[in-house]
């Protein structure tokens, strides 16, 4: 045993823990096998700033009325599917507010930003930036490429699903809904004949990770399945929760329209959305008639050539996205990619050892990870005590799954240690919930 001097740093947030001159305590590895050491004292793991300080008898633990720790001192943990931590550098670029849209200076900014995008995506054709969020950008995909009546089948595995379908119905299209159940996708042999029952679709929309269930779809074994039955039939993907965490190609993939939004794995604020059309997506928008003024992807097209936006840009989070694509392009998209399946890895392994029931356990999303609490365990207690006693705020169900699951984001600017530290705090609560007296 020894003091407690060590200094335990978030690669996310830079919280430092210690010094302290508190009595001597235990270094060990934690019940779970979190692979990192945490402060022990009569047993009890201290993971958080709060409850490294001990009463004056060295007892565990002491009390928030004892040891209170000043809210302007107080530093966050954000693992949320979205909003995402954002990083300092980041701040900085956004931070430059003297910059006119209109100008050779910004037009440069915007050309890097636009080749940054095909660089991420694979993609060969201009990409679109719209000043809106994520859903934006689906609205502009089904209004720009359909007309309305147009059937369209759509997988609906969640929210988000949900939310494909209820922008079709708001454009008169016609929708063909393929339904998952919480946690799973849809198998490809259903795909196929559903494909095969509706050979006039002229859209399949898809989510390339569910965020409210946490599950990756096989997006490239179902874009091969959709191309080989329906030839004319456009794949529309939303990746506003898989891009910057996974590989995606739209050329090999053979993606029609891809969707993207600011706020998760580009580590951006909301309020920028993106999307990259193929060749054959173009001809199909050129054939339809311009329903929309703003979201009229044509109008945007003819200016983003000229490294300008048809009408006012998100500036200053285009500023941030070239910060954004500097950093990735740093870290290799290889190591980002590896960095966000160890992180994906380490939390399901870790909630497991903890007795949590994962949600998609045969389709795990790499930036998100849901689960149910062991029995007797009130998630939405779980996640308010996580954040009033660690700092650390995470993510409840939605709809049918509010208050049955919590959802910790591991995607954007997440490192391993960081997150480790967070899951430490998940088992200091745990073991707080179960122990008669303490809550």
């Amino acid at each position: 045993t020894r003091r407690s001097t060590e200094v335990s740093r978030s690669y996310t947030e830079g919280i430092v823990l210690g010094p302290t001159t508190q009595p001597p305590v235990e270094l060990r590895e934690t019940s779970v096998d979190l692979r990192v050491k945490h402060a022990v004292c009569n047993g009890k793991v201290l993971t958080s700033y709060r409850n490294a300080y001990l009463s004056q008898d060295g007892t565990y633990p002491r009390q928030p009325s004892q040891a209170k720790v000043s809210k302007y001192m107080r530093k966050e943990y954000l693992l949320t599917p979205g909003p995402t931590f954002i990083p300092e550098r980041i701040f900085a670029a956004m931070a430059r507010s003297s910059m006119h849209h209109r100008t050779p200076e910004f037009e440069r900014e915007f050309g890097e930003a636009l080749n940054g995008i095909k660089w991420l995506t694979g993609s060969t054709e201009t990409p679109i930036l719209l000043a809106s969020s994520g859903t934006g950008a689906m609205e502009a995909a089904l209004l720009n490429a359909l007309a309305a009546g147009d059937k369209v089948i759509v997988l609906n595995a969640g929210a988000f699903g949900e939310r494909w379908v209820r922008i079709a119905e708001r454009l008169e299209l016609e929708v063909v809904q393929l339904k998952a159940e919480a946690g799973e996708s849809v198998s490809l042999p259903v795909i196929e004949a559903t494909l095969r029952r509706h050979p006039d679709a002229k859209a399949f929309c898809i989510q390339y990770a569910e965020t409210s269930t946490t599950v990756l779809h096989p997006v490239p074994k179902i874009a091969r399945l959709v191309h080989s039955e329906l030839p004319h039939c456009l794949y529309i993907v939303d990746a506003i929760s898989a891009l910057a965490t996974l590989e995606i190609d739209v050329q090999k993939t053979d993606i029609d329209i891809l969707v993207g939004g600011s706020q998760k794995g580009l580590m951006l604020p909301p309020g920028l959305a993106l999307l990259v059309l193929s060749s054959a997506a173009w001809r199909q928008v050129e054939l339809q008639k311009r329903r929309s003024f703003y979201f009229d992807l044509i109008a945007e097209r003819d200016a983003h050539r000229k490294n300008t936006s048809a009408w006012t840009p998100a500036l200053n989070l285009i500023l941030g996205l070239n910060e954004a694509l500097r950093m990735l392009k740093e870290e290799g998209l290889a190591n980002v990619y590896a960095r966000h399946s160890a992180l994906s890895l380490e939390t399901r392994k870790s909630l497991r050892a903890m007795n949590f029931t994962l949600l998609a356990e045969s389709y795990p999303a790499p930036g998100v990870t849901g689960a149910f609490p062991p029995s007797g365990i009130d998630a939405e207690k779980l996640r308010k005590l996580l954040l009033a006693d660690h700092g650390v705020r995470i993510a409840g169900g939605q709809a049918g799954l509010s208050g049955k699951i919590i959802r910790i984001g591991h995607m954007g600017y997440v490192h391993l240690e960081g997150l480790l530290s967070a899951l430490g705090a998940v088992e200091t609560v745990l073991q707080k919930m179960t122990t008669p007296g303490t809550c």
